[in-house]
């Protein structure tokens, strides 16, 4: 089996292809609600949020945003459904909602 702890790959910036955005904003609970409605509306496994070369690929994007446990990017997916659940228990929204849950 491959362990990716020991798989050296380039991290140094890439010549004439880094950016320099200025003063921009970072949220990290809206990064982690974003996170959440990704997994929720693709259905992807919870387990994808620590998958080494999605961390490495997030990181690259977004040096600032600190990565969560399993535990609390599920909190972050449940509180979304109940959010949205409420929205559709006080007739503010009229669709249908589904609920995954990756829990082995």
């Amino acid at each position: 089996m491959l362990n990716l702890v020991n798989v050296k790959f380039e991290q140094d910036p890439m010549k004439d292809e880094t950016v320099n955005t200025g003063n921009n904003n970072f949220d990290q609970r809206r990064s982690r609600r974003d996170l959440a409605r990704m997994i929720i509306l693709h259905g992807y496994p919870l387990a994808m949020a620590e998958h080494f070369w999605f961390r490495v690929f997030v990181k690259n994007l977004q040096p600032l945003f600190e990565f969560v446990t399993l535990d609390i990017v599920e909190a972050d997916c449940r509180d979304i459904y109940v959010e949205e659940r409420q929205k559709i228990i006080y007739g503010s929204v009229n669709v249908s909602l589904v609920c995954i849950s990756d829990v082995w």
